[in-house]
């Protein structure tokens, strides 16, 4: 382009323009001068950038102010042949047509006009792409939530920072805070926080941003209860089993709506073969060979603020020793109505329930099962107190104040549980499912009274020179009779307790012989109530004078050489 003389020096505007000339899509800006005479070359450029889209044809056209409409003129390539090119940019320049604005036909040129087209890199913003649910937040509860990752989506691929404000950009409550780098938000509001918070999210790629706003709910709650217990389960090898647990096994005081988790009582999650689908409450699957006899689930239901537990056993195989009688062995000490007959345990008394097995078993550890008071005085635990090699075990509970059941005590069916420890015959485990016993009126409890009942001698083992009586409850570790209070036989004749080799602890009473019994040799032992520091109970009701009791010999046989 060129101009002939100083007047011709006229204003030029060149836009670029789609294929009908008539949308303008940029504006190249003026060059500073124009050559007179002759052909040159004038650079015309845009200041910003002009966005073209792949595939469409754009007219090149340049306009002179103050002239007639043939002055003005369209131009375009002869061809869309890209000649040069690199990542830098590609240029067109080859022959051009152009027309006058007021013909509609195309003249070809030699007179080529070169376009160069340069990207330059834009950004996309992020977007959000999986809106943040609404969240829920207990008083006295610790908080916490991780937004996903695909929260949000950068087109670009890059890198996104995040920040979290209210959602009018203030600074989040004091006790809510938020680690960006792992999108978590965490914290335990008070009852001074009750209310609701809006929360907004921030992601940025550097250049660009996007938010979105959630909303925590902080209010009083009460975490779900267990309001039936799941049914321990019997399951055979290579038998399918299937279990849905009630839906009103767990309650939940707010009304909320609970979801569940399952994973073994020792944080391991369910074997392979049992499946749980959370939506129906619903176990299923088929033990294979090899599989463990004993599986302890446990069942977590969520109000999305706090949760609840209980757990329940999956018996696997042949079933072990059951349990074919459930009662309370023990006999009251008070007559609280006075109608000649005890009815009611005091303070300190023990409350024995016995379990009868369908054959012997042997236990470790302290299993135990449950009693049930009035509702006011609610659940009781009996722990394990003696049977172990016996068809009956005895489960012990004493009495503290301020225990109460006018109504008699109950034991709760199926409540029976190993506390960590084993109930087995050889190698199988007992089913721990049984029955259970309605409140029993012949059986009260009244805590505000004193317990008159006298410990009783339970059994005797002895094992080289230790010699232990069992008794039916705990003894006071505070009085302890002397040796010769104890009258120990051996195979007929007297063998001595050594002196200071009496002790007390819990309900055994613990004889150091002065010499070691053998295998085979039999063994008893009498008692005499002495006038000081007489065995006795708690409540300091004394252990009665008793004849000779047979001791069993647990000392082993001297092994040949």
């Amino acid at each position: 382009m060129r101009r002939t003389s100083t007047v011709d020096a006229l204003t030029y505007v060149v836009t670029i323009r789609n294929a009908t000339g008539n949308t303008v899509v940029g504006t190249l800006t003026n060059p500073a001068s124009l050559p007179t005479g002759g052909v040159g070359n004038v650079d015309f450029t845009a200041a910003s950038g002009i966005g073209l889209s792949a595939d469409t044809t754009y007219l090149v056209v340049w306009d002179v102010s103050a002239q007639n409409a043939t002055a003005g003129q369209a131009w375009t390539t002869a061809s869309d042949a890209e000649d040069t090119g690199a990542a830098t940019g590609w240029s067109i320049a080859d022959e051009g047509l152009f027309r006058d604005f007021d013909s509609t036909s195309w003249t070809s040129s030699q007179r080529a006009r070169k376009i160069e087209v340069h990207g330059i890199v834009t950004n996309s913003a992020p977007t959000v792409a999986n809106p943040i649910p609404d969240q829920v937040a207990g008083v006295g509860t610790a908080f916490g939530y991780t937004f996903p990752a695909d929260t949000f989506n950068d087109p670009d691929g890059g890198t996104l920072t995040y920040t979290a404000t209210k959602s009018d950009d203030t600074a989040l409550p004091s006790w809510l805070t938020f680690a960006a780098g792992t999108r978590a938000f965490s914290g335990t509001p008070r009852s001074g926080d009750v209310g609701t918070v809006s929360v907004k999210v921030t992601a940025s790629d550097g250049t660009d941003s996007a938010s979105d706003t959630f909303d925590i709910v902080v209010r009083v709650n009460s975490a779900p209860t267990v309001a039936n217990r799941i049914p321990h389960q019997d399951l055979e090898v290579g038998t399918a089993f299937r279990l849905t647990f009630a839906a009103n096994t767990f309650h939940d005081a707010d009304g909320d709506p609970l979801t569940y988790t399952a994973r073994q009582t020792d944080g391991q999650p369910l074997p392979s073969w049992l499946t749980f689908a959370a939506s129906t409450r619903t176990f299923s699957g088929t033990p294979p060979a090899g599989t463990v006899p004993v599986i302890n689930v446990l069942v977590v239901a969520s109000d999305g603020i706090a949760t609840g537990q209980t757990w329940f056993n999956l018996n696997v195989a042949a079933p072990g020793p059951t349990v074919t009688g459930v009662a309370v062995s023990s006999t009251p000490s008070l007559d609280a109505d006075n109608n000649g007959t005890p009815e009611t345990y005091g303070l300190n008394g023990n409350i024995e329930v016995r379990l009868t097995f369908s054959e012997a078993v042997t236990v470790t550890g302290t299993p135990r099962l449950t009693i049930k008071m009035d509702p006011n005085f609610g659940e009781k635990q009996a722990d394990y107190g003696r049977g172990s090699g016996s068809a009956a075990l005895t489960f012990v509970y004493t009495v503290v104040s301020p225990n109460v059941s006018t109504q008699g005590i109950a034991v709760r069916e199926n409540t029976l549980e190993l506390n960590g420890g084993t109930i087995r015959a050889g190698s199988r485990n007992a089913v721990l499912t049984h029955a259970g016993l309605p409140h029993d009126p012949n059986h009260k409890v009244d805590a505000s009274l004193t317990d008159a009942d006298a410990p009783a001698f339970s059994s005797a083992s002895v094992n080289g020179a230790t010699l232990a009586l069992v008794f039916d409850e705990d003894l006071d570790t505070g009085s302890v009779p002397a040796p010769g209070d104890f009258h120990v036989t051996v195979a007929g004749s007297r063998r001595g307790v050594a002196a200071g080799g009496v002790a007390v602890a819990g309900t055994t009473v613990t004889l150091t012989l002065a010499s070691a019994v053998t295998a085979g040799q039999t063994v008893a032992v009498r008692y005499t109530k002495p006038a000081t520091n007489p065995l006795q109970d708690v409540a300091g009701n004394d252990v009665a004078t008793f004849g000779d009791q047979e001791v069993t010999n647990d000392t082993p046989g001297t092994t040949p050489p």
